[in-house]
């Protein structure tokens, strides 16, 4: 596949011929990963962005952990407008909705018998997220904390200019169960579930503190911390969009990630300060070409930047943009550059945020051009 330079200043004959070699591209990915796994179904359009339903093989080996991603998303819900800009606020009005959005009520407690932190044991599935399909910041996703009366949506971190009449969907965010099957379904994600968690696969997540907490799919039991097998149920642990887990196989094998392709660019709020980001192209790209260097915290030493982390040979190895837009080894800022450090599809990596933890921060990838 030829290799697209997202960041040079291109003519208008290059921007042309460039949309239409990732256009392509893209769609022959798809296709290709279609044919020879049987994933692509139909071509479908969620308001404004041209979509596909895609089966993503990621080839994992045993014992050795890799940052999982959540790209192919859960299907739409509902869609609308907005109806007055917003600028700076952590809300908007919707309007000319295709369903009344009070019908969705985010999930804000446990599941019966946890009293620990409600985040790593939900009651239900219903984790919400609105995805902008139209004007300057398509492809911006928010969680939602709230639908209210009169068409009123909070979501989590304040919203850039978001101009009246932009368009957006709705949809459920992921979970463990969602993006690899529960009890019933884990044949589709083809992870090894087990009676206990060492002849299981293992997925971590970040919580608030930044601790990876490790679960496993449990057989006929559903998803469960490795340290209380017996515990109640997590199947309902949220995995957002553009985020991803830390998986360590327990076998060599293909695992395949299903939802809906998004042929738009890929936009995400950074709340904690430590996360797991994920590639959202349905083929491998650099750091380089990612385009991530515009939204990262750059500095001329890795200790004032953000920092991408990579699982390197067992252990994460830490890379940071310097103010020229240049990537370097963490350890090596005056190295060579580390630009063509790819990230695989359906993979990732970790991600320190720099300054304050209350500090949010939106971290895009470079536009795709599927639906142009």
């Amino acid at each position: 596949m030829q290799s697209i330079n997202f960041q040079k200043n291109q003519t208008k004959g290059e921007v042309r011929n460039m949309k239409n070699i990732l256009a392509h591209s893209t769609a022959r990915a798809a296709v290709a990963l279609a044919i020879v796994f049987g994933g692509l179904t139909t071509f479908t359009h969620a308001a404004d962005i041209g979509t596909a339903n895609l089966q993503l093989p990621v080839a994992v080996q045993t014992g050795k952990p890799k940052v999982i991603g959540a790209v192919l998303a859960r299907p739409v819900l509902a869609k609308g407008d907005v109806s007055a800009t917003v600028t700076g606020v952590n809300q908007f009005t919707a309007t000319a909705t295709s369903t009344d959005l009070t019908a969705f009520v985010p999930v804000s407690t446990a599941i019966a018998g946890w009293t620990g932190d409600w985040n790593l044991a939900p009651a239900s599935d219903n984790h919400y997220i609105v995805e902008f399909t139209s004007g300057p910041n398509t492809g911006l996703i928010k969680r939602v904390t709230a639908f209210g009366a009169s068409g009123l949506v909070t979501v989590d971190g304040n919203l850039p200019t978001i101009d009246a009449g932009t368009r957006f969907v709705v949809r459920k965010d992921h979970t463990l169960a969602s993006l690899f099957g529960d009890q019933t379904s884990a044949t589709a994600s083809g992870i090894i579930a087990g009676s206990s968690a060492g002849v299981a696969d293992q997925f971590g997540i970040l919580d608030s503190t930044g601790k990876i907490i490790r679960f496993f799919l449990r057989s006929s039991a559903g998803w469960k911390d490795i340290s209380d097998r017996t515990g109640v149920n997590r199947n309902f642990v949220r995995v957002s969009m553009g985020t991803g887990v830390l998986m360590t196989p327990v076998t060599t094998k293909n695992i395949y990630l299903n939802g809906e392709y998004r042929g738009t660019r890929s936009k995400i709020t950074v709340s904690a300060v430590n996360s797991f980001l994920a590639n959202p192209y349905p083929v491998a790209v650099t750091l380089d070409n990612s385009g991530l260097a515009d939204y990262v915290t750059k500095a001329s030493s890795a200790g004032s930047a953000d920092e991408v982390r990579f699982m390197e040979s067992g252990k994460f190895v830490n890379y940071f943009s310097n103010s020229s837009k240049d990537w370097k080894l963490s350890t090596a800022r005056t190295g060579p550059s580390q630009g063509t450090k790819e990230i695989p599809a359906g993979e990732g990596f970790a991600f320190k945020k720099v300054g304050s933890s209350a500090l949010t921060r939106d971290v895009a990838w470079a536009p795709q051009y599927l639906a142009q």
